[in-house]
Order: structure tokens, then C-alpha cells, then sequence
């Protein structure tokens, strides 16, 4: 067993359960903790022995097994389930921007998903990005099997994107919202994941939604 510690920054919805990663504080490197197989981990996977749960931008140690890379994610790393987490503290919000994505596109491209068998050819070397969005307007609408769903569409390096939101607590704010667009009228950081493989395509998800507070995110 080895122990890995991370800055929280995604907490976001998958399938009734949480996808959870965040950056090593010293490498800027992500880490995803995962059952096997990749799995999606259970409220008491991720508690603290207090009976308590991560919060966005905690900084934790994580009990984990191995590393276990797929395809489309090689940050998995397996998680020991018979270990609570530990919270170390808080991160100061002033050195999040130095983990930011600097690259042209998020992900390859201006889409909203890749096609499952783009990544198997191109192979990919990272599955999680931080980003600084502009114009941000959250959409709330139906998704294609008629299900509220929260959209975010906002700019990157001038691109526009239009990206579902899976952070339960942004979904939670607009969970009795009409359907329309609603600007975010203060500055954020976003936590982008690419999720598993759906009818042929990988998804290109907004996981977490940090806001800012007098020039700092939080």
C-alpha cells in the first residue's frame, strides 16, 4: 500500500456515485482514484474516519493499492477501501492558477466529446485539466433522454464550448431553475474530465466548478 497526497479538485456525479481526482501538490501531476476496472468510488470509499467527506480543495492523503491506467484515463490509481482518507488541510486558493492547462484546445478540440476510437489510435497522455473559462453561462436544459441537465458554455483561448456539468452542487443550484441560460457573473477555474465511453464517444465533462473571491478562487 502506498499513500498519495492530493489538492481535491473534483467531486463530481457518476452513475449515483463520485468521480474524485486531484493534483499531487509538489509534481502538479493528477491523480484519479478509482475501484478496479476504473470504477466510480461509493461515499464510504472516500470518508474520513470521522465519518466526514472531502470537500473541493482539501488537501488529503489517499490510501491507494497500485496504479492502474486505462485507455482514456492514466491517472487511475486504485484505492485501499479498507483505509479512511485524511484531510491535511486546506490549499491556498493563490497557487491554483500555477496548475492551469496552457495547451490550444481542451482535449484535441473545440467538441464536446472524442470519438472512442480517436483515443485508442492517438493513445492519451492525460485525462483531467484545469482551465480558466471566460464568458461563462450556465445552460439548464434537457438532456437527449429528456433529463434536466446543467450545460456550461464559456471560451478558452478564444474557442467556444459547450460542455455538460456533473459537480453535484452546481447541478443542485439550478435543480429547480427553468430551463434558460444564466451568466456567472464572477470569474472560476474548471475541473475537466474525460468520462468513460458512451455510444462510441468519450465525454468531455465539467467536474468541478471553483469560483473566485477577490482575485482568488475558491
Amino acid at each position: 500500500m502506498a499513500v498519495l497526497k492530493m489538492i481535491l479538485l473534483a467531486n463530481a456525479r457518476k452513475l449515483g456515485e463520485r468521480c474524485i481526482a486531484g493534483i499531487e501538490p509538489d509534481t502538479g501531476k493528477w491523480i484519479r482514484p478509482v475501484k478496479p476496472g476504473g470504477g466510480a468510488l461509493s461515499l464510504a470509499d472516500i470518508c474520513y474516519q470521522d465519518g466526514s467527506h472531502p470537500k473541493l480543495l482539501d488537501i488529503v492523503r489517499v490510501p491507494v493499492i497500485n496504479k492502474e491506467p486505462l485507455y482514456y484515463q492514466p491517472e487511475n490509481w486504485i484505492v485501499d477501501e479498507d483505509i479512511y482518507w485524511s484531510r491535511l488541510g486546506v490549499v491556498d486558493q493563490k497557487l491554483l492558477p500555477r496548475y492551469c492547462f496552457t495547451e490550444r484546445y481542451i482535449f484535441f478540440d473545440q467538441n464536446d466529446r472524442l470519438a472512442k476510437y480517436r483515443c485508442e489510435q492517438i493513445g492519451i497522455s492525460y485525462s483531467l485539466m484545469l482551465v480558466k473559462p471566460e464568458k461563462v453561462i450556465f445552460r439548464k436544459t434537457k438532456s437527449a433522454t429528456n433529463k434536466p441537465q446543467l450545460r456550461a458554455l464559456f471560451c478558452y483561448n478564444d474557442i467556444l464550448y459547450n460542455l455538460v456539468v456533473t459537480d453535484p452542487e452546481w447541478e443542485s443550484r439550478y435543480a429547480v431553475a427553468e430551463d434558460d441560460d444564466y451568466p456567472l457573473r464572477r470569474e472560476c477555474l474548471f475541473t475537466i474530465s474525460l468520462g468513460e465511453a458512451f455510444e462510441g464517444c468519450h465525454y468531455k465533462l465539467i467536474a468541478a466548478v471553483i469560483e473566485y473571491q477577490r482575485g482568488s478562487p475558491r
